[in-house]
């Protein structure tokens, strides 16, 4: 599967692309997961969001049950 992105705006562009709207969240997990991941989805649906950054601790215990923690957390963010 491929994924692709927009990169962000450059000097010559950033004027004409104000108010910038940004989603800024951290500490994702597997339990937060559920709700955020509707939010983003949302923003991103319905051109909310220009700029989504993500801070850190996005997962814990990937290897658990022999990684199968990782691959159902993998697969619930991978539309994001």
């Amino acid at each position: 599967q491929t994924f692709n992105f927009k990169t962000i705006w450059d000097a010559n562009t950033l004027q004409q692309s104000l108010p910038q709207k940004f989603v800024i969240f951290g500490d994702l997990g597997d339990t937060n997961n559920q709700v955020l991941s509707s939010v983003i989805n949302e923003s991103v649906t319905q051109n909310e969001a220009d700029v989504i950054i993500h801070v850190g601790d996005i997962a814990y215990n990937m290897d658990s049950n022999q990684g199968k923690t990782g691959d159902i957390f993998m697969n619930q963010v991978q539309s994001l």
